[in-house]
């Protein structure tokens, strides 16, 4: 059913529909999952504005109520309400008309009446089909997630196929074996922080009332890190640890999954053969830990918008190379706000360019505050 005459969305990341008399542009179809677009969409249902909101192109949108349920429309032709550059954007063959606001309005009211005949009808089968687009992206994150745990159920096959064979040598060599042991247990951990990540995407408010424990920080990172050894080990890249620090931080385990977000992006968007550190500061009861890595360079604008959900940066948004959804940093950030720590992105001054993306150092400062010494260490000092 079209629930517009014009092209509309029944959520933030759903797809553009046609709309009975004006169907979606081509130009939209291909770019509406940008970055650009997607953030556009979403301020709009957050605000569910009601006035003509230019978007990014020049086409005009506007949400609406049907019953309970908002939806936004938009590819909008409207004079003095939108760029008149819009329309070269849409084939010529294409029905795209100009009209007045007050001619909008007409039409939408009149559409509108139509549809209140069976308001009941009407709105439940919006909220039928708004909860289809959202039972769609939680197949899209199981099917990420099993791709990332059928990757790891590999890697422990592998190493345990090979401590196999070198175990059943007459005379096998323990160091190997030792090496062998130590990439399973990684590779296990890391199965354990994939299945934690699913589930706290799927279910953070339960996650986040989990037992509070007494974490080490520096071992958790340095833990994180060693999980991720083999992907480090495909681009060639150092994790460094810069500093030390003994004391605990009582809270949430769910902080161990913000960390892993952290060090898995900058692996993921490091320039290749150079180092990604993590430098610890205590200070009293405070710890103050910054990761830091030759990432590419999203612009200034950007940079404020990376904790949104499905938000990725143009260039990252724009390539087949990044496979993502624009949900890490949003993660992130919403585990900052339950274990209350502070956090700080940033971008330095150096540049490097390969393979036609621009790399900076992209720094993300994390502030732990009410630390507590741990009593081994109190013993030995």
């Amino acid at each position: 059913m079209k629930y517009s005459p014009f092209p509309y969305k029944l959520s933030a990341t759903g797809e553009l529909c046609d709309g009975a008399f004006v169907t979606v542009p081509s130009y939209c179809t291909k770019i509406e999952k940008s970055a650009v677009c997607m953030n556009h969409y979403k301020k709009l249902f957050r605000n569910q504005t009601n006035g003509i909101i230019k978007c990014p192109h020049g086409f005009g949108s506007c949400g609406i109520k049907i019953g309970n349920q908002e939806i936004v429309l938009s590819c909008l032709n409207i004079e003095k309400e939108t760029d008149r550059r819009c329309i070269k954007l849409v084939k010529n063959d294409q029905f795209f008309p100009r009209i007045t606001f007050m001619q909008f309005n007409k039409i939408v009211s009149e559409y509108l009446k139509i549809l209140h005949e069976n308001i009941e009808t009407t709105e439940a089968k919006v909220k039928f089909e708004k909860e289809l687009e959202k039972l769609h992206e939680g197949q899209i994150l199981l099917e990420n997630t099993l791709h990332e745990i059928r990757k790891i159920n590999n890697q422990l096959k592998s190493s345990v196929e090979l401590f196999t064979n070198e175990y059943s040598k007459n005379k096998f060599s323990f160091d190997k074996l030792n090496s062998l042991c130590t990439d399973i247990y990684q590779n296990a951990d890391l199965l354990s922080i994939r299945f934690d990540t699913y589930d706290f995407e799927v279910n953070p408010e339960l996650n986040k009332n989990t037992i509070q424990i007494d974490i080490p920080i520096y071992k958790r990172v340095e833990k994180i890190y060693k999980c991720l050894n083999s992907k480090l080990k495909e681009k060639g890249l150092r994790f460094i640890m810069n500093g030390n620090s003994y004391n605990l931080y009582h809270t949430s385990n769910v902080l161990e999954i913000g960390l892993f977000i952290l060090i898995d992006n900058a692996i993921k968007y490091s320039l290749s053969n150079s180092a990604i550190s993590a430098k610890f500061v205590e200070d009293g009861d405070k710890l103050y830990l910054t990761f830091n890595n030759m990432g590419i360079r999203p612009s200034e604008e950007e940079l404020r918008h990376l904790t949104e959900r499905g938000y990725r940066s143009k260039k990252i948004a724009n390539s087949k190379e990044f496979e993502g959804r624009g949900i890490g940093l949003y993660l992130f950030k919403k585990i900052c706000e339950y274990t209350n720590v502070e956090y700080k992105i940033r971008l330095g001054n150096e540049n490097k360019y390969q393979n036609g993306y621009r790399y900076s150092p992209f720094m993300v400062e994390l502030k732990f505050e009410n630390m507590i010494l741990d009593d081994k260490n109190l013993l030995s000092l």
